[in-house]
């Protein structure tokens, strides 16, 4: 009766270990073209220093930001990008497109879970190989302002910090798989992934400091759980903004909420999916 249990787990975490090595294996198969979106994804915050240098010149400060607090906003935005942000819609919208996924519906192992574990191993490689290009972009911007490049904080705001951009992960995780799941209705839904960018760049607090945008479009931004995406987890470690249990109680129900619509449309697209052939 105690072996049972044990059996189950071993052959579980097997399963899981097998789907790990092989995300692992075709991230290094792609790790040129990971590098290269590495870099690209550091050239618009470059960008913006000299834009930002030249705003800061004349105003040593603007509406309680310095121009160090505006450099450590894009840094960090460069960090939550990384760990948070997903981008499998349309290779995925591809595979239910072509009928690829029959595997996943007749074997024990989810084609969630498959998702899931490939995203995870992908990611881990990725932060090894971004580590060197985060190093330089600090060192970069802190040519602009000497503390540009440190953010301090104690145990308590970086726990937070986890916890939001944890959530932040599960978030756009499920807004992908929603654009996925769309595939079984619409054959063009993974078009979707572009407006799902944009969207989290404006309304996530990303492309600027929170208190710097308008005030019209602080109060939106203030009402969707995008906030939780970059404006909050960033204001957290610059020390402006201090959790509530309102705002974790927020982020739970949107987590959950996202979590029960992306089941949702999984078990009813399953109903309206076909392939043939082997």
């Amino acid at each position: 009766m105690v072996a049972t249990p044990l059996l189950y787990t071993t052959q579980v975490l097997q399963k899981h270990w097998a789907f790990l090595r092989q995300g692992a294996l075709v991230a290094l198969e792609y790790r040129t073209e990971t590098l290269l979106w590495i870099i690209i994804d550091f050239i618009p915050f470059i960008a913006l220093a000299f834009v930002w240098q030249a705003i800061f010149a004349s105003n040593p400060t603007i509406s309680g930001y310095t121009l160090g607090m505006v450099l450590q906003h894009y840094l960090l935005v460069t960090v939550i990008q990384r760990i948070s942000e997903c981008h499998f819609e349309q290779f995925r919208s591809q595979e239910i497109r072509d009928g690829k996924i029959d595997f996943f519906l007749i074997r024990p192992y989810a084609y969630v879970q498959q998702i899931l574990t490939s995203e995870i191993s992908t990611k881990t490689l990725s932060a090894i190989w971004f580590l060197p290009a985060l190093f330089a972009f600090s060192w970069f911007i802190s040519t602009f302002e000497t503390q540009a490049a440190t953010v301090t904080a104690n145990a308590m705001t970086i726990l937070m910090f986890i916890g939001v951009v944890v959530a932040a992960y599960a978030i756009q995780f499920c807004l992908s798989l929603i654009i996925v799941f769309l595939t079984f209705w619409f054959e063009g839904s993974s078009g979707l992934e572009h407006f799902k960018w944009a969207s989290v760049a404006v309304l996530g607090g990303g492309i600027m400091p929170y208190d710097l945008m308008p005030k019209w479009l602080q109060g939106i931004i203030a009402h969707l759980p995008f906030r939780y995406l970059y404006a909050t987890p960033i204001r957290i470690m610059l020390g402006t903004y201090q959790m509530q249990q309102a705002d974790w109680i927020n982020l739970a129900v949107s987590v959950g909420a996202l979590v029960v619509l992306t089941k949702m449309l999984w078990v009813q697209g399953r109903k309206k999916y076909a392939s043939a052939g082997g």
